[in-house]
């Protein structure tokens, strides 16, 4: 019997002193693997690394030597994962103290994934902040019988529990995308989980933080967002599972729509997935509208 029930996995990038505060967060049990997948980090980074790996030496420690984004460490990280269930962490983050009362609830459950509840705070001056809202709404406003959301639309690793077995069974890996890499392997848990189920407590928090991949604006992180949600839309609606066009791509375009060479680089980029440009102006031009009308009514709530 294997004695690992749970293998938590956190993808780390220059950050030594915020994964610390990740580890710390962890319960030391005998039934948990933890690997620290480290995305080739900057040289000046290492020794610290060094010492943390000292420091918590139960700790797995994997050295990328090239880096390859969140995406790839997490393969990398699934590659060596013995538990029954799979946890994900950024570097960043950290588990709250309900997280250890869970894990004893859950080490024998049946579902393929259990959806926690999560919390939000400024990684700095731990201020409340709104990063986990939509995801929490999903979680509050499930009645039991309407999965859609939090199958398609859960696009972040953690505040789960994923069961290792069907993940593997199915060969479900994390896109190695420089953004929104982590996407493609929640809709495809999401697509092939017999059963969920869902926790209220909020064992996870979710940081902001300036200079994280998440603030990453570059056109290649634009391209990634248009491959990752057309990809999504493509596979679901191929399965039979109904979903509204992305607007990935008209927001990437609209972000670019000042640099007439940039906006045409996405637009041609676009149509690469068989979308024609009749279609993508049009949800372009959709979206133009509906930005616009979402800054008129912003001014008019400030105002007041």
């Amino acid at each position: 019997m294997n004695q690992i029930k749970y293998s938590i996995i956190i993808p780390h990038h220059n950050i030594p002193e915020l994964l610390e505060r990740c580890l710390r967060s962890i319960p030391q049990r005998e039934d948990i693997q933890i690997i620290v997948v480290d995305d080739k980090s900057d040289e000046k980074f290492i020794p610290s690394l060094r010492v943390i790996e000292k420091k918590y030496d139960f700790v797995d420690f994997v050295y990328l030597e090239q880096s390859g984004g969140g995406g790839k460490a997490r393969n990398a990280g699934l590659e060596k994962a013995v538990g029954d269930f799979l946890i994900f962490a950024d570097a960043d983050d950290y588990f709250n103290y309900c997280f250890n009362e869970a894990l004893d609830d859950y080490k024998d459950v049946a579902a393929d994934i259990v959806f926690f509840a999560s919390n939000s705070v400024d990684t700095d001056t731990y201020q409340n902040s709104v990063r986990s809202e939509e995801l929490n709404n999903f979680i509050n406003n499930f009645d039991g019988s309407y999965e859609y959301n939090l199958r398609y639309h859960y696009g972040v690793p953690w505040g789960r529990i994923v069961k290792r077995s069907f993940v593997e069974k199915n060969n479900i890996r994390f896109q190695e995308t420089v953004r929104h890499n982590d996407v493609g392997f929640s809709y495809l848990i999401g697509y092939y989980a017999k059963e969920i189920k869902v926790d209220r407590r909020a064992i996870y928090c979710v940081t902001t933080r300036k200079g994280s991949t998440s603030t990453n604006v570059t056109m290649e992180a634009l391209r990634a967002g248009i491959f990752v949600y057309v990809t999504r839309y493509q596979f679901l609606t191929s399965k039979g599972v109904k979903m509204d066009y992305p607007d990935t791509f008209a927001r990437a375009m609209y972000r670019c729509r000042s640099d007439k060479f940039q906006f045409q680089e996405l637009l041609d980029y676009t149509k690469t997935f068989g979308i024609d440009e009749p279609t993508i102006k049009k949800r372009y031009r959709y979206f133009r509208i509906k930005e616009f009308l979402r800054e008129i009514k912003h001014k008019i709530v400030k105002r007041k």
